[in-house]
């Protein structure tokens, strides 16, 4: 695909990609059921003031980066804002995670099935990363389904769950994180990991499924040096495990739980 300075209200349907690139910002374009393989990069990332966007009922497999991310660097322009990840399934990326947001404005992440992250990544990851604008509104995170999803290592150090929240060069406390409805099936190490050096706030998880923690790691991980606070409720999970909750950050971090 060629490169491009902007795009305004293209759709593209039933694509095959092996690997393509550019810094890019689009406004109300929309991805249907394309199939991208074997990136050396991202698959596909929504960067620079993109907004508006749709990414649905798209195939990636072996991306050599997160297959599929919103990122907002600071020096490429405005946050994103208003854009939707929905029903995709990815598989294998084999580096970095299934799907990622880097600050920015209002997103969704929806319905979406991830499977066998491979390096350093998540299934999905919401960040204060890579010189990002804070994240600035409501960021959704529903109903998606991420099985064999985590990493035993990271760029940060120490494991990450299948869901992610890292709070690295910004604070996450301007905009709200929910995670409502999503399953978690055998992950690598947790179902949720919670990283700082900056604050994590308005951040809640509801509804949450998790089976399968054959590795022996929690169901949630707070790692050293984390700030802020969580709440979970309304979990869909067997809470009479021992050894669920790992507050790695002492009283730094408040959760709140069942």
């Amino acid at each position: 695909m060629k490169r491009a300075t902007a795009t305004t209200s293209a759709t593209q349907r039933t694509a095959w990609a092996g690997s393509w690139g550019g810094k890019t910002t689009v406004v109300g374009l929309t991805l249907e059921a394309c199939r991208i393989r074997n990136t050396l990069a991202d698959g596909v990332n929504l960067c620079s003031g993109s907004s508006g966007c749709v990414v649905r009922d798209c195939h990636f497999r072996n991306t050599g980066d997160d297959s599929l991310a919103a990122w907002s660097p600071k020096a490429g322009g405005p946050p994103d804002n208003n854009n939707t990840l929905e029903g995709n399934f990815i598989q294998l990326p084999w580096l970095a995670n299934g799907i990622a947001i880097y600050g920015g404005g209002t997103c969704k992440v929806v319905g979406n099935t991830i499977h066998d992250t491979v390096t350093t990544g998540s299934g999905i990851l919401i960040a204060a990363n890579f010189d990002a604008w804070p994240l600035q509104a409501e960021v959704t995170v529903q109903g998606n389904r991420l099985v064999r999803c985590g990493a035993h290592e990271s760029d940060q150090g120490g494991p990450t769950g299948a869901l992610r929240v890292l709070a690295f060069d910004s604070d996450l406390s301007a905009g709200r994180i929910r995670f409502l409805d999503n399953e978690v099936i055998a992950p690598l190490e947790s179902a949720v990991s919670i990283h700082g050096p900056r604050i994590a706030g308005s951040l809640s998880f509801e509804r949450l499924l998790v089976t399968g923690l054959t590795s022996g790691g929690p169901l949630l991980d707070v790692r050293p040096g984390a700030a802020g606070s969580v709440q979970f409720t309304n979990m869909a999970s067997d809470l009479s495990v021992p050894g669920l909750w790992r507050n790695l950050a002492g009283a730094d971090f408040v959760v709140t739980r069942p």
